[in-house]
């Protein structure tokens, strides 16, 4: 591996916002981009002075030169840090870094994590043959049988892809695409933040966006598919993690972190859970709000355009499937093998969403965005499915 060290100097007066552009635009180009392992800010205030470094580590030198470009040790910088750094050091430091144990792939930390769906299975209990989500009618396992992937393999091999959806929002992916490949979406509100549903990585990049975000208040899950490693993340930032009461036989790793819920909805700060059933009996949608500022409009930032109905969005996982046309929304038993719901329990979802407002859905993948015009094609789909069941 190679670590990558760059420093800079502000006044101290700009340290605090030199900080913050570091970790919501710095940071996220080092996350965005493969081969990356971990980076750190490191931060120095000396009087009226403050010294920054940031000390990012590589899988290699090629993967530094797709981030940095050529020649590979000047100094990369943005037109934002005009306004902050003291001068512009022309160039970095890079070094071999070596670990008393190199993570790859003779890691010594058990394969415990299904790589067909990304759910974890505490190592301190026998794996099971095939995974039992896995094994399910909604899941599959692969061609080549069951196999077993670790964090620490995640890590060496995948990085997570961070993009900003709009104003407060932002999905979360592997890269490469691991497993069933959905994205996660971390929800940025002042009443809390919420990781909705879970992807199987969670590296120090990752960490430090999350924590520069805020941190998390809750992790909420849409439906068993998408547990993943949800126990890791909540260590991580110290928060509970809401699943249906409905889905707790699904629970492969339990933890006193879960707090199981009842009933059609639950409210988590401006942020609403509701239960439509189908994929799953306990298959959610997060319903979450425009972000606005002091007079009543749509806030933004940067290039974000902001929404601009208040109708808020919906979080869908695969609760809801948006077809790759963009032109129907279905839902259904099972996806992957194409396995159909009863038309009263279609029906019963449709008619719950009838009741929720929004204009936007957000799905599990990322052609799976219906923005400002989801009712409308939510009632065409409906009357697809009156049509098919003849209600």
């Amino acid at each position: 591996m190679i670590t990558r060290i760059w420093h800079g100097r502000t006044k101290a007066a700009d340290a605090d916002l030199y900080l913050q552009f570091l970790q919501e635009k710095g940071i996220q180009d080092y996350i965005n981009t493969p081969g990356i392992v971990e980076v750190r800010i490191g931060r120095n205030v000396e009087a009226d002075v403050a010294h920054f470094w940031t000390i990012s580590t590589w899988k290699d030198m090629d993967s530094i030169t797709a981030f940095a470009g050529d020649p590979v040790d000047k100094a990369r910088y943005y037109p934002e840090d005009d306004k902050f750094l003291l001068e512009f050091e022309p160039t970095v430091l890079h070094y071999e870094t070596f670990t008393p144990l190199e993570i790859g792939p003779d890691s010594i930390v058990p394969d415990s994590i299904c790589t067909d769906c990304g759910t974890y299975f505490p190592s301190d209990k026998p794996i099971p043959e095939v995974c039992p989500v896995c094994a399910d009618d909604r899941q599959f396992v692969g061609p080549e049988g069951q196999t077993w992937t670790s964090q620490d393999k995640l890590r060496y091999k995948h990085n997570v892809l961070i993009k900003p959806i709009r104003e407060g929002l932002y999905s979360l992916k592997m890269n490469p695409s691991f497993a069933i490949g959905q994205r996660a979406f971390l929800y940025c509100s002042e009443q809390g933040n919420l990781l909705w549903d879970c992807i199987p990585l969670l590296n120090e990049p990752t960490e430090t966006f999350v924590r520069g975000k805020g941190g998390l208040s809750g992790i909420v899950l849409s439906h068993p598919h998408y547990y993943s490693q949800m126990n890791l993340w909540a260590e991580a930032f110290d928060c509970p993690i809401y699943i249906h009461e409905s889905d707790a036989s699904w629970i492969m790793d339990p933890s006193p972190r879960i707090q199981l819920w009842k009933g059609d909805t639950l409210k988590l700060g401006d942020a609403t859970l509701y239960n439509l059933g189908g994929h799953f009996p306990g298959s959610c949608v997060l319903q979450v709000q425009d972000v606005v500022n002091g007079k009543g409009e749509p806030a933004r930032t940067g290039d974000i355009e902001p929404v601009k109905s208040g109708a808020g969005a919906l979080l869908a996982g695969d609760t809801l499937y948006i077809a790759p046309s963009k032109d129907f929304v279905a839902v259904s038993y099972s996806y992957p093998n194409h396995i159909p719901l009863p038309g009263k329990t279609v029906k019963d979802i449709f008619e719950k969403l009838a009741d929720i407002p929004f204009d936007t859905i957000y799905g599990a993948f990322e052609y799976q965005s219906l923005e400002g015009n989801a009712k409308e094609i939510l009632k065409k789909s409906v009357q697809r499915y009156q049509e098919a069941y003849g209600w």
